[in-house]
């Protein structure tokens, strides 16, 4: 644990790593458009930091920091019926929309975090 960084700012380092991991399964998607059979993939993230907090809410063990850093995204397969003759179940459109909305949300959370870190050397200096 370290002094530095807070709850938010560690939530934000998840949220970083696990939006450069979806931008990474959104291009293998898109790699394997025209590879027979492939299943498409995405990464869950937000229900198992719901969970591990509810639980949290539930039994009172533990701290809201250690459900953060234990949380890691899951993969998973679509599993929507095939859209073209040959198997392949990727929607190239859905793909381009998923990694242009992550990659906002990308650099929203690398600001934030430049920010914590501004408010910090505020802090540190008075001004």
């Amino acid at each position: 644990m370290s002094l530095w960084t807070s709850n938010s700012m560690l939530m934000t380092e998840k949220l970083i790593n696990y939006l450069w991991d979806k931008q990474e399964v959104s291009s293998n998607n898109i790699t394997n458009i025209e590879t027979p059979g492939f299943k498409g993939s995405y990464l869950t993230f937000e229900d198992e930091m719901r969970n591990r907090i509810d639980k949290l809410k539930k039994k009172d063990a533990g701290s809201i920091r250690e459900a953060i850093e234990d949380v890691t995204p899951t993969l998973r397969f679509t599993e929507n019926e095939a859209k073209r003759l040959d198997g392949n179940n990727v929607d190239i459109v859905a793909e381009h929309a998923e990694m242009a909305k992550s990659g906002i949300q990308y650099q929203y959370a690398v600001r934030a975090i430049g920010d914590d870190f501004i408010r910090l050397r505020t802090a540190i200096k008075g001004t």
